[in-house]
């Protein structure tokens, strides 16, 4: 399932709404094989089905993991419980400025 805009491709009323071509009526969750089903039947119901882009931002695990690895190619040495802030901190220490 992924996040969809569903989105008027004519001008029409949506429970009471006036909304015109172009304008995004709401987001929906659907399969990318609903979306395709749906937009092709675009002319009948007057939608189209755009997917959303997420942009992921890293979660901490994956920041963790990346200071993990350049503090070992750095060949730095640490506790194993360092706190991800003192590892960032020991890394911007010790990394060679060009």
């Amino acid at each position: 399932m992924s996040l969809y805009k569903e989105v008027c491709s004519r001008h029409q009323m949506v429970g009471g709404r006036e909304f015109n071509t172009g304008s995004v009526v709401r987001t929906v969750s659907i399969s990318e094989r609903d979306a395709k089903i749906n937009n092709e039947m675009e002319k009948e119901h007057g939608y189209r089905y755009e997917l959303i882009e997420e942009d992921k931002e890293p979660t901490a695990k994956e920041i963790r993991a990346e200071l993990l690895a350049k503090a070992e190619q750095l060949g730095l040495t640490f506790k194993k419980n360092i706190s991800t802030s003192d590892l960032q901190k020991l890394i911007e220490e010790n990394t060679p400025v060009s």
